[in-house]
């Protein structure tokens, strides 16, 4: 499904903006399967000029975090958050030694 055609649902969601916690509601595109998910973000990721210079990376550490500095989410924790979940689930080890 191409993203310009996907539907859509608002869902509330949190986000950090003027330094506080806030509920928004959010448009969140709907998929018909995991795969469709996973291409759509890959693409969003791949067409967003300002995440360009994330797919230099090499490893899973370095993307997660030059994704959080090109202001991918509001939490400003959100690097650290992505390293946590790659550290207890061993996922660097899926890099292959790169």
């Amino acid at each position: 499904m191409v993203a310009a055609e996907a539907a859509t649902k608002c869902i509330n969601t949190r986000e950090f903006l003027n330094g506080a916690w806030t509920t928004v509601a959010a448009r969140w595109r709907k998929h018909t399967d995991w795969q469709d998910c996973m291409d759509d973000h890959a693409a969003f990721l791949h067409q967003n000029r300002r995440y360009a210079a994330c797919f230099a990376c090499t490893t899973g550490d370095a993307f997660a975090k030059a994704v959080a500095e090109a202001g991918y989410a509001t939490d400003p924790d959100y690097a650290a958050k992505l390293l946590s979940i790659i550290d207890q689930y061993q996922f660097a080890d899926l890099d292959g030694g790169a």
